[in-house]
């Protein structure tokens, strides 16, 4: 436990209460780096969350650079947990730091690492002769069948799938129903929700293949419902966050007021 990461956690603020939880949460797992890998089912039983809640509220604190998601592969093609290195780490890049080096912070590794607050600097670069290589191919966005893929693998946290010829014939099928992308996406979510698809069943097996969640329409349709359904809890819990914690300031500021009175 890192006493540094937990406060740092506490100080982040324009965060809403479900992912500053899980952000302290993380915190308080934190080591010397500001590092850790707890599980996605450590951190909901932790902070009394869904999976998907969990799942979401680490999205938005990526998004908002308060962390970064390091994916590992175990043994023999298996399966760790994330790493989830926090903004308070020294090695932190965040999503600006990966392709901007404009900030830059010493490190031992000599590598540039965009921190919160970091002062800009120009690097000094050695010029680069003229070279008689072809150029680089200009980039060109995912195809919509790659994009539900990689999708599906971050929240599933598969990241040594491959995109197959059975899973990309699934997907391009139930797109070319009239299904979209976003579609997509929530039938992924719906299904990460499905206890019984994440292996809440008497085989104690998960059934989250994204074949499985595109075989037919009927899967898809199932599985947007539940994503939906998950999504109406959530915001409830977030309003009832956002209720205990606005009478938790009343109560502290009528006890401050109240020995304010007293002196």
């Amino acid at each position: 436990m890192s006493n540094q990461a937990i406060t740092w956690a506490y100080k982040q603020s324009g965060l809403k209460p479900g992912p500053k939880f899980v952000l302290v949460t993380l915190g308080n797992y934190a080591d010397d780096k500001s590092e850790c890998f707890p599980s996605i089912e450590t951190l909901a039983s932790d902070c009394g969350m869904h999976r998907s809640t969990v799942i979401d509220a680490i999205k938005k604190l990526e998004s908002a650079e308060r962390l970064e998601v390091i994916h590992r592969g175990g043994d023999g093609g298996g399966r760790k947990s994330n790493v989830y290195r926090l903004a308070c780490s020294p090695l932190f890049v965040g999503n600006v730091g990966k392709t901007d080096s404009a900030s830059k912070v010493g490190n031992s590794d000599g590598l540039s690492r965009n921190l919160p607050g970091a002062k800009s600097e120009i690097p000094t670069r050695t010029p680069i002769e003229p070279s008689d290589e072809p150029s680089i191919t200009p980039y060109s966005p995912p195809s919509p069948a790659r994009e539900v893929f990689d999708y599906w693998r971050q929240v599933m946290d598969h990241p040594r799938a491959k995109l197959d010829s059975k899973r990309r014939n699934a997907i391009n099928a139930r797109l070319k129903e009239g299904r979209s992308v976003e579609d997509l996406k929530r039938a992924v979510d719906g299904c990460s929700v499905t206890p019984h698809n994440m292996g809440q069943n008497k085989h104690r097996q998960r059934y989250d293949d994204i074949e499985l969640i595109c075989r037919n329409s009927p899967n898809v349709e199932r599985f947007m419902g539940n994503a939906e359904r998950m999504r109406k809890k959530a915001c409830d819990v977030d309003a009832w966050l956002d209720e205990d914690s606005n009478v938790i300031d009343g109560e502290c500021e009528h006890e401050h007021t109240r020995q304010a009175a007293v002196l």
